[in-house]
């Protein structure tokens, strides 16, 4: 078989997989210029293929007011995407660690929720010890009891980490294609370290923020992986002092006349907010069509988080150029995560979007 005809052979198998309900995860930056881990998953033989049975894994501190887990949940209930056919959840930060719980139902999760909502008497004690959330994290890619490929995780922390390696961690996430949300509070009730959750969750096309605890169920509802669980743009850039950088394009997946997107950004690798003075994503396509993501555009109103974030966006399919402003008031770099996520693809965009995908080296 000649180089051309493997081509075409590995082009029809990638459409085949994906009609039957896949979509490429991204590995950061465009989808003409990162998404390649799906031809490399054939190409290879790996066994990690999108699929339409994941995983939706919640996870939140012992050390939280009860409170804020129990409004989070109230919002996220419904719709749910169908890609999730399993649900798990899990109480970490207790002095005994408990199992992940594990449901085929969406309903069922949210009742073992409530029938472990914090309880600060179950804590560490003290606020030196670390929070065991990276333990949870190789405990659930260890045990298959559910799918692990392509799952997407939504962490509330309260208390940081100290322990700054994860690299192995951070490999067995990207091997599986695990995306991660994480909302990490502004007031830590112990641990050292942000910076190892931030990096990681930077290194998995996730989102990482710091917030105020009383604004994690609005947050959490406003970051929403459960009705919007694709990722078509993930672009982590490093800026400091006053400029303007011009991103990797942003080319629309989809075609149909009702196509939303979910736009998101950091504006900070740390909380709470100090540096922070302004920021502006904007976007132009061929057509003249433009918007912009900003402190006057976020569905955030009144946070002190490093979120900003917008929903209901229409992008039609020319390619759009894509620019950030900013201006911080010190020379710091910060690292801001830039995403842009959707709840459905077309079937009619996977050969548009397979090509895409081939093309890039």
């Amino acid at each position: 078989m000649n180089a051309k005809s493997t081509d075409n052979h590995l082009v029809w198998m990638a459409i085949r997989l994906l009609l039957r309900g896949g979509f490429p995860r991204l590995s950061g930056g465009t989808i003409g210029e990162k998404a390649v881990w799906f031809r490399d998953a054939i190409v290879l033989g790996k066994r990690c293929l999108p699929t339409y049975s994941t995983t939706f894994f919640f996870a939140y501190s012992n050390d939280l007011d009860p409170n804020v887990v129990l409004d989070a949940l109230l919002p996220y209930r419904y719709p749910v995407n169908s890609i999730y056919t399993f649900f798990a959840n899990v109480r970490f930060d207790m002095q005994t660690p408990e199992n992940i719980q594990y449901h085929t139902k969406y309903d069922d999760m949210h009742l073992s929720v409530l029938e472990r909502l914090p309880n600060r008497t179950l804590g560490f004690p003290s606020a030196s010890s670390s929070s065991d959330i990276l333990h949870v994290l190789e405990d659930f890619l260890s045990r298959p009891i559910a799918p692990v490929c392509g799952s997407r995780f939504l962490i509330f922390m309260k208390r940081l980490v100290n322990n700054n390696y994860v690299d192995q961690l951070v490999e067995d996430l990207q091997r599986m294609h695990v995306s991660m949300d994480v909302i990490i509070s502004n007031t830590p009730s112990g641990g050292l370290d942000y910076q190892t959750i931030y990096e990681l969750v930077s290194k998995t096309n996730g989102l990482c923020v710091f917030e105020s605890d009383d604004y994690f169920p609005s947050t959490s509802f406003l970051m929403d992986q459960l009705r919007e669980p694709y990722t078509v743009y993930s672009v982590n850039v490093p800026v400091s002092g006053t400029g303007s950088i011009s991103l990797p394009q942003f080319i629309s997946p989809r075609t149909g006349s009702y196509c939303s997107f979910r736009l998101a950004m950091t504006v900070q690798d740390h909380g709470p907010l100090d540096s922070y003075r302004t920021a502006k994503l904007s976007w132009q396509g061929e057509n003249k069509e433009s918007g912009k993501l900003d402190d006057s555009s976020s569905s955030l109103y009144n946070s002190n988080g490093t979120l900003l974030t917008t929903s209901d966006l229409f992008f039609s399919l020319s390619p759009y150029n894509m620019t950030l402003d900013y201006d911080y008031s010190n020379n710091q770099t910060q690292i801001l995560q830039i995403r842009i996520f959707t709840y459905v693809l077309e079937k009619f965009c996977i050969v548009k979007l397979i090509n895409i995908i081939f093309q890039t080296n």
